[in-house]
């Protein structure tokens, strides 16, 4: 017999589970008989556990139904009862324990549930699109043809990435997918996989974004994802694939987010390939990085701005203390786990640095000069630079229209975007709603 609790993810990295931590208050499985569901009583609590989480059961009974599930809902709408609920097949025994819960599941095709309220506004008023695509699509090639989508479909039914919770105020247009890179310098089927949900609603949208590196288990004639790390809640839009480094020397490639920071400020994420945890963050025009080291690289960068990096900590939970805006040269602390300062090393004071904005091809020089050569360093230019630098270092542009997750239509597929959709549902009165809306526009 399985049997397993269930919780929600938390914020962090979660090493060997990208699920949901255990809790309390439910256990889900299956045995000989059947799949179950059953609460568990809490001392002193007597027969009613009040309401809680309803998403690890959802997440794990549908995927072991090979399907996919959207909460209009995540919690419980009334007390529940010491009780179990039995089925023969997954959706059976959630719908059962759904509706003892005050829930409704509703299956607009076999594969794809519903999660909400038993009334009509989440049967009417919804539109959902769940997407799949790779980051590079030559480097897909480490799949046949056939097992792609059977790939992407693990990923999205699997990971815990359709979390956002809907509002039941009009008319919800929610989309999420996954977007997944290959990491072919590592143990085959590893993959770097970013996921998120949204929801849109008078053109304003929310966004979560989580991270997993996972391996495929092919074994037993179906897929399973084993997840390596997880980080959810962290300021990560586009992985940007052109820079490909390992920055602290442990032996695995670390990766480089577009943290889509406010002020149209170009910020930077640097995530540990080894564990998910964060390296450094960055600003600026350029990421200067010593070539050939044999253990962790200096690396040299505009800090983020100091005020800029503590909203976004109390907003995302990051931990590690701001850097001030000064160009400077960095250097790994294997007792801290994060990029500091070097003592010593050449630095532009915020004031030389034109009041904390990097003048061209600071933060190279800087480099450049610790090193012994400009010829020992490798530039990341992020974007388009206003500026043409000229250097003996090797220079890699980045292009920042990388992959981001955003809103994927069939419209956009069939004039050729390399995405697949793997679930879309329209419901009859959201379609209603959009033809008014749409000749609303017209007039």
């Amino acid at each position: 017999m399985v049997m397993l609790t269930f919780g929600l993810l938390a914020s962090g990295s979660q090493a060997g589970d990208c699920g949901y931590p255990p809790f309390s208050f439910f256990q889900a499985g299956h045995g000989p008989d059947g799949y179950f569901v059953r609460t568990v009583l809490l001392p002193g609590r007597g027969a009613s556990v009040g309401p809680g989480p309803i998403q690890g059961i959802g997440d794990y009974l549908a995927s072991e139904a090979g399907s996919t599930v959207i909460y209009f809902s995540k919690r419980t709408e009334r007390d529940l009862p010491a009780s179990e609920w039995r089925a023969a097949d997954p959706l059976s025994c959630f719908r059962k324990f759904a509706a003892a819960a005050g829930l409704e599941v509703l299956t607009p095709s076999s594969d794809l549930w519903l999660v909400g309220t038993a009334e009509d506004w989440f049967r009417n008023n919804a539109a959902i699109t769940l997407f799949a695509e790779p980051v590079d699509l030559a480097k897909q090639g480490v799949f046949r043809n056939y097992q792609v989508t059977d790939v992407e479909k693990a990923l999205l039914t699997q990971l815990p990435v359709r979390d956002g919770e809907a509002q039941r105020n009009g008319p919800l247009m929610a989309f999420g997918g996954v977007i997944y890179d290959s990491l072919q310098n590592e143990e085959r089927d590893t993959l770097l996989v970013v996921g998120t949900a949204s929801a849109w609603r008078s053109y304003n949208s929310s966004f979560t974004y989580k991270v997993f590196k996972v391996r495929l288990d092919r074994s037993g004639g179906r897929i399973r994802v084993g997840c390596i790390w997880g980080v959810s809640e962290i300021p990560a839009g586009r992985l940007l694939p052109e820079i490909s480094e390992d920055f602290d020397g442990d032996g695995y490639r670390d990766f480089v987010f577009d943290s889509q920071g406010a002020d149209n400020v170009p910020n930077y994420v640097v995530l540990s390939g080894k564990d998910g945890h964060r390296l450094f963050a960055f600003s600026g025009d350029e990421l200067a990085v010593e070539r050939n080291a044999a253990g962790p690289k200096r690396v040299a960068f505009r800090a983020f701005d100091e005020a800029l990096m503590s909203e976004t900590q109390a907003a995302r939970g990051l931990t590690g203390s701001p850097l001030d805006n000064a160009p400077g040269v960095f250097r790994y602390s294997p007792e801290s786990r994060v990029f500091g300062a070097e003592a010593g090393a050449g630095r532009k004071t915020a004031s030389e640095a034109s009041s904390g904005v990097s003048a061209p091809g600071v933060a190279r020089r800087l480099l450049a000069k610790e090193v012994g050569g400009a010829e020992k360093i490798r530039v990341y230019l992020m974007g388009e630079v206003w500026w043409e630098p000229q250097s003996r270092s090797e220079q890699v542009k980045i292009t920042l229209s990388a992959k981001t997750l955003t809103r994927i239509t069939s419209e956009m597929v069939k004039a050729g975007y390399p995405a697949h959709i793997l679930y879309e549902y329209k419901s009859p009165g959201y379609l209603v709603a959009e033809e008014q809306r749409q000749q609303e526009i017209r007039h």
